[in-house]
């Protein structure tokens, strides 16, 4: 399977993950990670997508994307990560 990667070339790009369970928005040189959309009890925050570090997690438009996830017992966050914006725990 061939899996092509655009570029943003005028600002950010939002997704809904189709191939892992976050929401992210794609920057020029890194990943923003939003919100949390899988099953999983355990999550571990990936260091890289699409070969750009993943540099921060956020919250979108006042909703925490790691607050109500009831089934969620433990996450790590990667060194990567070097900003919380937004409360997204909160």
């Amino acid at each position: 399977m061939l899996i092509i990667i655009c570029l943003p070339m005028f600002g950010p790009v939002k997704i809904k993950g189709r191939f892992v369970p976050y929401e992210y928005t794609v920057h020029w040189t890194y990943i923003d990670i939003s919100k949390y959309t899988g099953a999983e009890s355990e999550v571990e925050i990936p260091s890289y997508l699409w070969f750009r570090p993943v540099r921060e997690l956020s919250s979108q438009t006042g909703r925490a994307g790691f607050r109500d996830l009831e089934h969620v017992t433990y996450i790590k966050i990667p060194d990567t990560v070097t900003t919380l914006s937004g409360a997204p725990f909160k």
